[in-house]
């Protein structure tokens, strides 16, 4: 069993440029400047949603990336470089952040600014308690869940029914995609900052877990991925019945 990079990876990216663009377009925002921060440049997760990124961006031409920059996942390095960034163009209307990690470095260099109603700040995550309260806080102003917690189960649900399969490797493969949910102030309550799901998010977590039960009449890879597409994560679960099981994130 391992994990895949799947084809839904860059629906963070886009997630995240549709946001930026929604505020920093011209006319919406003090300027069309935007900065990137990533982790480091051959980094699969950044390659794809920085593709999702650009795929947006590149229907607005008035949108100015003015930096990318590597942080090597670092929240210090995230700081010094948004430090940087923001005396070189005090006009900085918006920043994307591939993980909420380093970003909290991002957006405490934006707060210590004072540009935090300026500078529209999105990053990305597994959904953990951290992560909200950080919306909470004010440091990021959009934080983007893949719902870790629920890739956790559905791991652990295929597992218990690996053990107790008769297929022989290879036989079959089944992909699990997670819903992506959105949090912003507006949106974060106690069900969010107590590590379980938005209400924004229940609906389509109860459609993924009884698309999963479904798992045995959808046989086809390509139906199962048409029937979770519109609500992926960055993640592909390739599964080999009767084979060994590792995981790489």
């Amino acid at each position: 069993m391992a994990w895949h990079e799947n084809p839904c990876g860059p629906e963070i990216g886009e997630t995240a440029g549709r946001a930026i663009v929604e505020r920093c377009s011209k006319g919406k925002g003090i300027s069309t400047k935007v900065a990137i921060d990533t982790g480091v440049p051959t980094a699969a997760s950044d390659i794809f949603q920085l593709y999702g990124i650009y795929k947006v961006f590149a229907k607005y031409p008035e949108i100015q990336v003015v930096s990318q920059q590597a942080t090597e996942y670092n929240a210090d390095k995230a700081r010094s470089i948004m430090d940087t960034v923001l005396k070189q163009h005090p006009d900085l209307c918006g920043s994307i952040g591939i993980w909420d990690n380093q970003d909290v470095g991002t957006g405490s260099a934006i707060a210590q600014a004072g540009k935090q109603k300026q500078v529209y700040m999105v990053t990305s995550g597994g959904g953990n308690k951290n992560g909200c309260d950080n919306v909470t806080k004010g440091l990021f102003s959009m934080y983007i869940s893949y719902n870790v917690p629920l890739q956790g189960q559905g791991l652990n649900s295929e597992i218990a029914r690996l053990l107790q399969s008769k297929d022989k490797a290879g036989a079959e493969k089944i992909p699990y995609f997670t819903p992506l949910t959105t949090i912003t102030a507006k949106e974060v309550n106690a069900r969010s900052t107590s590590f379980e799901a938005s209400p924004r998010s229940l609906d389509r977590g109860a459609a993924l877990e009884a698309l999963g039960r479904q798992r045995h009449s959808l046989r086809s890879t390509a139906a199962l991925h048409h029937a979770f597409q519109r609500h992926c994560s960055g993640l592909f679960l390739n599964v080999d019945f009767g084979g060994t099981c590792s995981s790489k994130l």
